[in-house]
């Protein structure tokens, strides 16, 4: 039902991707998580976002997940709303970047 996503050598990592490519709630464990085209996918919708401190305390925290949040987690990541899987992050990334060329930052 969980997948535990840590941060990779970068600031997001591949088990991400993975996770709800299969469905799975990720859990992204890391104090600098930079979830990938945050703009435009509802993360909060179907993750769960926990600071390096609690990785002793996962079991018990996910546990105590109120079953209808945990629900409706499951119910997100595996709708097709997000729109998040190795299909289309090439859609994902040509938006993001034409967004990022058409409307600069600063």
């Amino acid at each position: 039902r969980y997948t535990l996503c840590p941060a990779g050598w970068a600031r997001w990592s591949f088990r991400l991707m993975e996770a709800v490519s299969s469905g799975s709630i990720p859990v992204l464990l890391s104090d600098y998580y930079v979830r990938p085209f945050a703009p435009w996918v509802p993360w909060d919708r179907f993750s769960l976002r926990l600071p390096e401190s609690a990785v002793s305390r996962i079991d018990p925290i996910l546990r105590g997940l109120p079953p209808r949040r945990a629900a409706s987690l499951s119910e997100s990541v595996g709708s097709s709303e997000p729109g998040l899987d190795y299909r289309s992050m090439a859609r994902w990334i040509i938006e993001a970047l034409t967004t990022r060329v058409t409307r600069p930052v600063g």
